[in-house]
């Protein structure tokens, strides 16, 4: 099971990345906007 973990696709890494990345900008955008 663990290593089903770490045989997570580089693409799939980097979606998250990506997808965690925007997420933190909007929520940038946001406080700024408060």
């Amino acid at each position: 099971m663990k290593e089903n973990k770490l045989n997570l696709s580089i693409s799939e890494i980097a979606v998250l990345r990506i997808e965690h990345k925007a997420a933190k900008k909007k929520r940038d955008a946001d406080r700024i906007k408060a």
